[in-house]
């Protein structure tokens, strides 16, 4: 974890004003890691971070044998119009032409920049290089290939390809030679709105965490007096919840065709920052959905009441004989020697008209003795929500371990409501759709353990177990 800064980092503008970098900037312009990331909503003050990190690390570039400090810079967008009409436009108005050195305009865009810095009485010459670069395709990695430069900004990343971080990440640190005294810091920092669970940067930066890389979630509250007046508010007129979610608050999220199931969930709330590990003597509940697309998943109830979603295996074509093999296999392997219990589908008590075996019996020969959850969605919904909306001791009563992708993504949208074309309203039944399979396994469970149906049921069950002998 990486403290605040003790001294406040300040940007001078090109009108000689001295301004306060933001409680985000601090702690980036801090680190030295190699990639680096800001993410945010709509007016939060990125765009200057990266411009000001550029200014800031040329101007510690190590003095060459001429004392001259020198560094090239690529400034990376994915399409050559948002670069124009956007990046450069952010870039010139902090460094205009008149002041730093004339820009070249036609594609490809550069602008070479030239200004002193005095340390210790001494004032050296800073040769600042920066390529302005389109790359929105994999096939331009090409256009890196022979580049040499110092660092990078990637504007709006997550409208890059991964390929081309990749090949990005073989040009830094090449400019300049070493003959000419090497770079001083070497690295690659990029800004973007949020993004979703599926995109390659959540695997980069929130889920394995890499060494070397780091990211800062940022609030649009913190640039507040640097926007218009009501600006979030005013830009949230209109919008689609989950629209506001992103581009507003600044979550994690991705924008679907319908309504979510589960507005209530928050991604920074409700998914744990590291694998999730369960307690041995305590059980695990895990719910199972059938067909052929089946899915089940393994919770457990903490010694503080707080309900941890552990993992989740999903398959597609698959029927129940050869999903439950497999996924004994996996219980066995991460929770061997635990109690556990099964609640599923209630359509898995019907006969197949091949060997007349029901799920339930299927399962049940594999030493999987499942009971029925409920059947009403509106129950087993609120079981859910009711964990995701309540706190214990401040924390979530809900809490999913980061590898469960599918129920992540299920959340923030994927299972939604499909929309009644052409009329603004919504069916009452969710979508079927790659998340519904994951929610529908985790309902049944969330119905017997915290719904007032699923708690009758286990008090009338303790009460035969105490009052009958079953021989």
């Amino acid at each position: 974890m990486i403290l605040a800064p003790t001294k406040k980092i300040k940007y001078l503008s090109n009108s000689g004003e001295v301004l306060d970098a933001l409680p985000t900037g601090n702690l980036f312009h801090a680190s030295n890691l190699r990639w680096r990331m800001v993410r945010g909503p709509f007016g939060s003050g990125k765009s200057l971070m990266m411009c000001q990190e550029i200014f800031r690390r040329a101007s510690r570039q190590r003095p060459n044998a001429s004392g001259i400090r020198r560094s090239r810079w690529s400034i990376i967008r994915n399409s050559y119009p948002m670069l124009r009409d956007t990046t450069m436009k952010t870039w010139l108005d902090w460094f205009p032409e008149g002041k730093f050195g004339q820009a070249k305009h036609a594609p490809p865009p550069e602008h070479f920049l030239t200004w002193d810095v005095e340390e210790g009485g001494v004032v050296t010459k800073v040769e600042c290089e920066i390529l302005f670069r389109a790359m929105d395709r994999p096939d331009q990695v090409k256009n890196l290939l022979s580049l040499e430069l110092t660092g990078a900004w990637v504007n709006e990343v997550r409208e890059i390809p991964k390929a081309i971080l990749d090949a990005l990440d073989a040009r830094i640190g090449r400019f300049p030679s070493k003959q000419d005294g090497g770079a001083t810091w070497e690295g690659v920092f990029c800004d973007t709105n949020p993004y979703d669970t599926d995109h390659y940067l959540y695997e980069l930066f929130d889920l394995r965490k890499y060494p070397g890389y780091e990211m800062w979630s940022q609030s649009g509250t913190e640039n507040i007096a640097n926007l218009p007046k009501n600006y979030y508010e005013n830009i949230s007129i209109g919008k689609d919840p989950e629209w506001v979610r992103i581009y507003v608050q600044g979550q994690l999220g991705f924008i679907c065709d319908g309504r979510p199931v589960y507005p209530e969930f928050r991604h920074s709330l409700h998914v744990a920052q590291e694998s999730l590990k369960p307690n041995p003597h305590l059980p695990i509940t895990c719910g199972v959905d059938f067909g052929l697309t089946p899915a089940m998943v393994w919770t457990q109830v903490d010694a503080k009441g707080r309900w941890l979603i552990l993992h989740e295996e999903i398959s597609n074509s698959m029927g129940i004989d050869r999903f439950g093999e497999h996924c004994l296999r996996v219980q066995n392997q991460l929770y061997s020697n635990m109690e556990f219990k099964y609640f599923a589908d209630p359509a898995g008590t019907q006969r197949a008209q091949t060997d007349e075996k029901t799920c339930y019996e299927i399962l049940a020969m594999k030493g999987m003795q499942c009971e029925p959850g409920a059947i009403d969605f509106t129950s087993r919904r609120e079981a859910v929500a009711g964990r995701l909306n309540c706190l214990i001791d401040g924390e979530p009563s809900l809490l999913i371990d980061p590898s469960c992708r599918n129920l992540i993504k299920g959340f923030m949208g994927g299972y939604h409501f499909a929309e009644v074309i052409g009329t603004g309203r919504y069916h009452e039944r969710p979508d079927k759709n790659a998340y519904s399979h994951p929610h529908d396994a985790l309902q049944y469970p969330a119905t017997m353990l915290f719904s007032s149906s699923g708690m009758r049921k286990k008090a009338r069950r303790r009460r035969k177990a105490s009052n009958w002998r079953t021989v």
